[in-house]
């Protein structure tokens, strides 16, 4: 074949992949919603991150929706590099990593406005217990948890314990289901909170329903938000500090509908990478590089 008609097709083929990757692999802009508000988009873009040490450690994360909700980073660890920011993360569009090898106490916190009595709240991101030689989540690992540990119904956090997705609101934990095969997996899970009679719960992953139930008073919940860490009932973090990484965490007010809920989840899948698209690409410049051995 031709050199210039072979460096012609190899161009197609594999441009023709890259942009079906592209389109495929990212969603832009958060689309709006009717059926609640959005309280806090903490988006993982060194625009919204404040960085220090090695450039990649986190001292600060500020909503990209409202910049007056800063989550700051305290507490103690042998290295503030237990949570960083790895741009490489998600095809390019980044997150903050976090590990905890000795049961150091590092978490951001900061308060978040207004009362929640229903919610919705979204995670892209992954529990990783025990990588790297980190924690285990033997006793529990918190990605979130907002509001002080008080009497039912005050408290919205999200947790993996011994591979089981758990909530605790404040009554007691509540269990949810095994979530372990999406350990180290980036997964899109949605918490649904107040919806029913004011005191129902419900756990989504990838848009399938994991587990529901209810807290037993309804929910009524304010104050500060911590981040990768449990808030005990002095407000501060108690350990069971989260081993993973996070590539998008949205709080709503209100429990969205299920044509807000679709539109949210798919923005928040576009941003996994597809194995396949990625393939392809291989597979086109393999083929590529056939019609030059060809020759």
């Amino acid at each position: 074949m031709n050199s210039t008609v072979e460096r012609l097709l190899c161009a197609i083929v594999v441009l023709t992949l890259l942009s079906g990757f592209a389109t495929t692999g990212f969603a832009s802009t958060l689309p709006a919603v009717t059926s609640g508000t959005l309280v806090a988009q903490f988006d993982p873009d060194p625009t919204y991150l404040s960085l220090d040490g090695s450039g990649t450690d986190v001292a600060s994360w500020t909503a990209a929706n409202d910049n007056s909700i800063v989550l700051s980073r305290t507490g103690t660890a042998a290295s503030n590099s237990n949570i960083s920011f790895d741009a490489s993360e998600l095809g390019g569009n980044g997150a903050v990593v976090v590990n905890d090898f000795t049961g150091d106490n590092l978490v951001l916190q900061g308060s978040v406005p207004g009362t929640r009595t229903a919610s919705t709240v979204f995670f892209l991101g992954y529990f990783s217990p025990g990588r790297d030689g980190s924690l285990t989540d033997g006793s529990g690992q918190y990605v979130y948890s907002y509001a002080v540990d008080g009497p039912s119904g005050s408290q919205l956090d999200f947790q993996t314990d011994d591979g089981n997705a758990e909530l605790f609101g404040g009554s007691g934990t509540q269990f949810v289901g095994d979530i372990s095969s999406r350990a180290g997996e980036y997964t899109v899970y949605r918490i649904e909170s107040g919806g029913g009679d004011g005191d129902d719960w419900a756990v989504y992953v990838d848009g399938a329903l994991l587990g529901s139930g209810d807290e037993g008073t309804n929910y009524s919940v304010s104050g500060d938000l911590i981040l990768f860490g449990y808030q005990n009932s002095s407000g501060v973090s108690g350990g069971f500090n989260f081993v993973g990484n996070v590539g998008q965490l949205l709080i709503y007010d209100g429990v969205l509908d299920s044509n807000d809920t679709a539109s949210v989840e798919r923005y928040l899948a576009g941003k996994i990478p597809e194995p396949s698209a990625i393939a392809m690409v291989v597979v086109g410049l393999i083929s590529c590089g056939g019609f030059r051995r060809r020759r």
